[in-house]
């Protein structure tokens, strides 16, 4: 009969697992000194980063935008008592917690409708608002987009 035998480069103990950690240590520390871990690293923080803030960036240019919208009247007085009205309206019920508004209109009073049209084909107006009195004595508004303007 022959002996049982211990299986060759078996230990006793914790079956090599010091072996192991001391193996995974020097390999990780290995891969944190490397250039291309720090590069890679530093770059994809950086990215994150990006990332995070675009939509705030995007916020603040937009908040920035102001849209011109020339008002034209047939009567006297009526553009500017439009735009008056719609200014107040439109400015003043955007305003923040504080009281103040955002300027995000901006209208100004043209005498020459078909100028103000043009100057709607040409970009430098977002809109042309224009303002007749009708038969009945009520206000007939149009309201003429190279798309600037959303339907509301």
């Amino acid at each position: 009969m022959t002996a049982a035998r211990e299986p060759v480069g078996r230990t006793q103990g914790d079956g090599g697992l010091s072996n192991v950690w001391l193996v995974a240590r020097r390999e990780y520390g290995e891969r944190l000194g490397s250039r291309a871990f720090i590069f890679s690293t530093i770059l994809l923080a950086g990215l994150a980063m990006l990332v995070a803030l675009l939509p705030l960036a995007l916020r603040l240019v937009d908040r920035a935008t102001v849209t011109r919208v020339g008002v034209t009247a047939s009567e006297p007085g009526l553009a500017e008592r439009a735009a008056g009205v719609m200014d107040g309206f439109l400015n003043t019920s955007l305003a923040d917690g504080g009281g103040r508004a955002e300027i995000l209109f901006l209208f100004e009073i043209r005498d020459d409708e078909t100028a103000a049209v043009e100057a709607v084909r040409e970009g430098s107006l977002a809109a042309a608002m224009l303002i007749s009195r009708g038969e009945d004595g009520g206000l007939d508004m149009q309201v003429l987009s190279a798309g600037a303007l959303g339907p509301d």
